[in-house]
């Protein structure tokens, strides 16, 4: 026999009795024992598979979950921020409206400082009138009950005279031109104050269009 035909020789070995009957019932024992292992294994895959399925499923149903948490994570993270923004809002629409109230305070204090340069005036005139109108009766009165002519009186009337020409006009004068002033740039103040309230205003404006955008965006979340 030759190397090669001895290398593909199968080799059989035989355990145990060699009686026919024997091998007969030791393979039906193996048989079954390899069919209760079949079964046990084809259970086992198929326990495993169910098994596996469930997982699939709840592994996709909590991914959903999870995908849908984060959503509304998001959704919850933007009303934040939104609301926050809308927040800050309020704050300057309240430091605004303060402003303004500061501003109208203001501006009402410069009008009655009007009102008062206007009823000094009036008063100043009344009393130019007066103290004018008491010289001219001086002069008349002078006049009518000084028979003499002599130089005291030519100098009291010299006098009542020049200051009644002179001295009250330009004291009238003064007096004008400092409530001009005082007038002209109380009402500039004012002018800037009502610049500055319209100026406000148009801000709070913005701001009021704005928070109303933001409460549709944070509704429509």
């Amino acid at each position: 026999m030759s190397l090669n035909s001895a290398t593909n020789t199968p080799l059989n070995l035989f355990l145990g009795q060699s009686s026919t009957a024997s091998n007969t019932a030791e393979d039906a024992d193996t048989r079954n024992e390899l069919m209760n292992i079949k079964n046990y294994i084809i259970r086992q895959n198929t326990s495993l598979n169910e098994s596996n399925k469930n997982l699939i499923s709840e592994n996709a149903s909590l991914t959903l979950q999870l995908e849908s948490k984060e959503d509304e994570l998001d959704t919850m993270e933007t009303q934040i921020r939104y609301i926050k923004n809308e927040l800050k809002n309020f704050v300057e629409l309240r430091e605004l409206e303060q402003c303004i109230t500061n501003l109208t305070i203001k501006k009402e204090s410069k009008t009655k400082d009007i009102s008062k340069e206007y009823r000094k005036l009036l008063l100043f005139s009344i009393v130019f009138i007066c103290v004018y109108k008491i010289f001219n009766l001086i002069t008349l009165f002078t006049f009518a009950y000084n028979d003499v002519f002599n130089l005291d009186n030519v100098i009291l009337i010299d006098f009542v005279h020049l200051f009644s020409i002179f001295c009250l006009p330009e004291c009238l004068m003064h007096k004008y031109s400092n409530f001009y002033s005082k007038i002209k740039t109380t009402k500039q103040c004012i002018e800037t104050i009502v610049e500055s309230v319209k100026v406000k205003k148009e801000e709070m404006k913005k701001i009021e269009d704005s928070n109303s955008f933001i409460v549709k965006y944070i509704d429509n979340l």
